[in-house]
């Protein structure tokens, strides 16, 4: 077990290194994107990049799901893994053609209703292509990641980001091209890491292809792209409300905040991602690892509400020092999108439940209700209470407590696990009274020295809960490190 448990944590930090390094990238270019480009062209470009994302969520067919559930069942029977690969992208690419042609027909209408000030046809054509190109590569991400080969995941993810912003500060700084330099910076880089991909894939299959077994991937892998599609409901809805009932600079101001809060997420999926293939192999023995998961969870939530309280108190003095002043109305967002995702948290935990169980379904439930709730909240918010970014934002916050709560109850029922719930229970009320005291004095962004002692003070309250046996095993190790330092 302790082999296991450096292991993840090797895992662990090579995924946050490398989602920092690529996702993280993009976040750091921020100030680029944001001094070369208007405003409007700024809000133009986040609701392209979240129509990508949309779009590769129902091109990928939820097969993701499938690679990491199927790799080991193959593992185990000792068979060739690389005729399902085959099976995958061949169904999968079949099936994408045919939705890509049929998306094209209604482009142009579907982008006058939902992204108003928004060519289909001189942007979102190439954006769609390209999500349908990029799914090999997602897909033998996948395949990288299942295997816990944490390396040539983190090398492929880093260059295929390095070359979308590349291609796209050139033609953005270079020749001035605007919002389509960035996305023809999409289409290139698209192009050539498929390209690449593509040449390691061939490694990987076994050309053949079994309808049975596409058939059964698709009943585990369909029901997650209304469970993708109400994800990004809540990511997206509130920037058409915000477009709706404002304008693209309001958009763009809040896209900013939205994407720096959202390195919350970033650093919590690197987590999940290292710790989602262990997880699939312990739940097999769980009267052997359930205080194991249990405790994982435990300094999970721990961690990720630690950073969310640092990133928090400190985002006015990261937007003074990368931003210009058009941006400063940013700061305000930035801690309420850092607490909706703070509180996802719990749902990813209680995906990897429903997901080893195969009740897939099940998590379009926990996403369904909170993407239904949150139209009703954007609207009521944005548009009836006239509460603008603050009402996104809070809309947000709501349906990812919501999301969560009901993944936790579905994932308990399906496959019990024994987590610190009351521990965790506490953190979450320390979190929620720090931040809505952040919220209440926003006078105390201009404290340095106040936020510090803040950050110090609720760093050393999350000890608390550390379990008494694992706090008296690390006592002893630092009484051992210091007395071969004395």
């Amino acid at each position: 077990m302790n082999k296991d448990i450096r292991s993840i944590g090797i895992n662990g930090i090579i995924y946050i290194i490398a989602a920092l390094l690529s996702k993280g990238l993009n976040v750091a270019l921020l100030p680029v994107y944001a001094n070369y480009l208007t405003v409007e062209q700024f809000g133009a470009v986040s609701l392209l990049l979240l129509f990508k994302s949309i779009m590769i969520s129902i091109l990928g067919l939820g097969q993701v799901v499938t690679i990491k559930k199927t790799y080991y069942e193959y593992e185990s029977a000792g068979r060739d893994f690389r005729t399902f690969f085959s099976t995958l992208l061949i169904g999968t690419f079949v099936i994408d053609l045919l939705l890509v042609i049929i998306f094209t027909s209604f482009g142009e209408e579907l982008f006058k209703w939902f992204l108003d000030g928004v060519s289909f046809w001189q942007f979102g054509i190439y954006v769609l292509v390209s999500s349908l190109l990029i799914i090999p590569y997602q897909l033998l991400l996948k395949l990288y990641q299942t295997r816990n080969q944490s390396v040539k995941y983190s090398l492929l993810e880093i260059l295929y980001m390095s070359l979308d912003s590349i291609i796209s500060l050139a033609l953005i700084i270079f020749l001035t091209m605007g919002t389509a330099g960035r996305v023809v910076g999409i289409f290139g880089s698209t192009i050539i890491i498929t390209l690449i991909a593509i040449v390691l894939i061939k490694k990987e299959i076994k050309p053949s292809f079994e309808k049975k077994t596409y058939r059964k991937t698709l009943l585990i892998g369909l029901p997650i792209i209304p469970h993708s599609l109400s994800g990004f409901v809540i990511n997206l809805s509130d920037r058409i409300f915000l477009n709706k009932a404002l304008n693209l600079e309001t958009v763009g101001i809040y896209s900013l905040g939205y994407q720096i809060g959202q390195i919350i997420d970033i650093i919590s999926l690197a987590f999940i991602e290292a710790w989602s293939s262990y997880f699939m192999r312990y739940a097999n023995k769980m009267k052997e690892y359930s205080l194991f998961i249990s405790k994982f969870s435990l300094y999970y939530v721990m961690l990720t509400l630690s950073i969310s309280v640092t990133f928090s108190l400190f985002a006015k003095e990261l937007i003074d020092l990368f931003f210009d002043d058009k941006y400063k109305e940013a700061v305000k967002i930035i801690p309420l999108v850092v607490a909706g995702y703070a509180f996802k948290n719990v749902y990813y935990l209680s995906n990897q439940q429903l997901i080893f169980k195969e009740k897939t379904n099940l998590l379009l439930m926990s996403t369904g209700i909170s993407a239904i709730l949150n139209l009703i909240l954007n609207y009521l918010f944005i548009i009836t209470f006239n509460w603008g970014m603050y009402g996104a934002a809070f809309a947000s916050i709501i349906s990812f407590i919501v999301m969560s709560v009901v993944s936790y109850q579905n994932g308990q029922k399906i496959f019990y696990i024994p987590y610190y719930k009351k521990e965790m229970l506490m953190m979450y009320g320390m979190f929620t009274l720090l931040l809505t005291f952040l919220y209440l004095y926003q006078q105390l962004n201009n404290l340095l020295l106040v936020k510090i002692f803040l950050n110090l003070a609720f760093l050393l309250v999350m000890t608390l809960f550390v379990p008494k046996g694992d706090l008296a095993v690390l006592k002893n190790k630092v009484s051992v490190l210091l007395k071969k330092k004395g």
